[in-house]
């Protein structure tokens, strides 16, 4: 399935396909979304900008300080 939308909610990161339904939920907490593709999320959290595929599979990971 293909990521439709990703959304904050008390500090998680909710990830949706195309038609609305939920495909997983991230703990944010401090942490900032972003951005996301039809194919990953990004998130910044702890000085790292983490990539995640719409199976909530890290797939990159990189420090940003």
């Amino acid at each position: 399935m293909a990521i439709g939308s990703a959304i904050v909610k008390n500090k998680y990161v909710v990830v949706y396909d195309e038609k609305g339904k939920t495909l997983f939920e991230r703990y944010l907490g401090d942490g900032i979304l972003q951005g996301f593709t039809n194919s990953s999320v990004s998130i910044i959290k702890d000085k790292y900008l983490k990539v995640y595929d719409e199976k909530n599979r890290e797939i990159h990971q990189k420090y940003v300080g």
